[in-house]
């Protein structure tokens, strides 16, 4: 067995998809309606929760713009380039109109290439980079490139059994990834109400939920859990405000500190350090909550996870002694977007919060210990650490077996395929 290469306008047919009139759409079914696809639809796999109706649609365009199992459609136009050539595979016997944004393709009837092969093709990381390097554009659009993509050449195994083992293996790794991150989406959900919970007492550090006659009523913030009080959050956290980023940072040492000025040298998992060399006079440590308090990221948090010198869009919080950094970073996240809100209401071109104002934040405190209730959420946060840092193992094996598979570098062991996905 071998490979083949055809241009893809020799295997491949395609057709342009339905344009209609403001007055012919619903948001709602009704009788002599259509269903329509439209970009919204065309996310990772083919997404139905959005949902727009026609109406007086010809026979003949439900015909000519209407596709079913076995096409896949993408993204044709679109003012983010990077979203033209995102592709879903029809695998049900479904008729789909679609929109003009979009366009649809298929292998033509006497083509020797499976339409499971074709759409894994399609979607490689290579063919996408390609089309959008290429994606034309006009008034603000980007557009696909049909003659482009027409002279592509196109690398398919000479034998249809083998096509479609790999497809099979292709999607073998995206319902892997698609159930980790199900299972995240799930863990996260439990994690916002488990924090809801625990933090206003309602639930218990051993799992058990408080009952009525465990609450008093607060004055101002209603039921409140006995042995707890509210309090402002300078009575059991310190902060560090930044200080402004000239020149180069350094400790008594004279060695180098690294620097950090703002919500735009974070990322999801921790921040970026710029490197500077004049004395440190604001430094933060280990463990404080790095909290972003200027710009439209006011409110964005993360855990130092070294020292670093903070500039004046940093805030550092720091647990005073008897509280726990843990569950201090946790009630904050519960109050950030308010606290975002606040600052925006204020009136100010960029939103900020200053220190004092940080300092003055109503916060729910137990009087027993905080960390019993803040491990268990940051156990949630192993959890999704880990279930993070596999879609991204298995992101980089797909992207690795599309490189090989769909050129012929590696061939097909399905069951090794399998044992790989099954140790992640």
């Amino acid at each position: 067995m071998g490979f083949k290469q055809e241009k893809f306008k020799k295997l491949i047919e395609h057709k342009s998809g339905y344009t209609w009139g403001k007055e012919q759409e619903l948001d709602k079914p009704e009788q002599g309606t259509v269903r329509v696809l439209t970009v919204t639809n065309i996310q990772e796999k083919l997404d139905l929760s959005s949902k727009l109706y026609l109406k007086d649609v010809k026979d003949r365009d439900r015909k000519e713009k209407s596709v079913s199992k076995d096409w896949t459609i993408a993204v044709s136009s679109n003012g983010n380039r990077k979203r033209i050539g995102n592709a879903i595979f029809i695998s049900d016997d479904t008729d789909y109109l679609f929109a003009s944004f979009l366009t649809a393709f298929k292998p033509k009837q006497d083509a020797d290439i499976t339409p499971e092969y074709f759409f894994q093709w399609f979607s490689s990381h290579v063919v996408q980079e390609r089309i959008t390097s290429v994606s034309e554009g006009t008034t603000g659009l980007g557009n696909l490139d049909i003659r482009y993509l027409r002279n592509m050449d196109i690398e398919y195994p000479d034998n249809e059994v083998e096509q479609k083992a790999i497809a099979t293996i292709l999607s073998k790794v995206d319902e892997a990834i698609k159930a980790t991150e199900n299972s995240i989406k799930a863990a996260e959900k439990l994690k916002k109400s488990l924090m809801q919970n625990l933090l206003t007492g309602k639930l218990k550090p051993d799992g058990t939920w408080r009952k009525e006659d465990e609450f008093y009523k607060h004055d101002k913030f209603g039921n409140c859990p006995v042995s707890w009080h509210w309090g402002r959050l300078s009575e059991i956290a310190d902060i560090v405000a930044g200080q402004s980023p000239s020149g180069e940072f350094y400790n008594e040492d004279g060695i180098g500190t690294p620097m950090l000025n703002g919500p735009t040298e974070f990322t999801d998992l921790h921040p970026i350090p710029v490197q500077f060399t004049t004395k440190v006079t604001k430094l933060c440590q280990i463990g404080d909550i790095l909290f972003t308090v200027r710009g439209s990221s006011t409110g964005r948090m993360n855990i130092a996870d070294q020292e670093y010198c903070i500039g004046r869009g940093i805030a550092a919080i720091r647990a005073k002694e008897g509280s726990d950094i843990d569950f201090i970073y946790y009630t904050l996240v519960t109050i950030s977007e308010k606290i975002l809100a606040e600052a925006k209401g204020a009136g100010t071109t960029f939103p900020n919060v200053s220190r004092g104002e940080l300092l003055k934040k109503w916060v729910l405190i137990p009087d027993t210990d905080q960390s019993e209730i803040s491990s268990k959420i940051k156990s949630l946060d192993a959890f999704l650490k880990e279930k993070q840092k596999k879609v991204f193992t298995i992101q980089r094996l797909k992207k690795s077996l599309m490189q090989n598979l769909l050129t012929g570098k590696v061939r097909v062991d399905l069951s090794k395929i399998e044992n790989i996905l099954n140790e992640i």
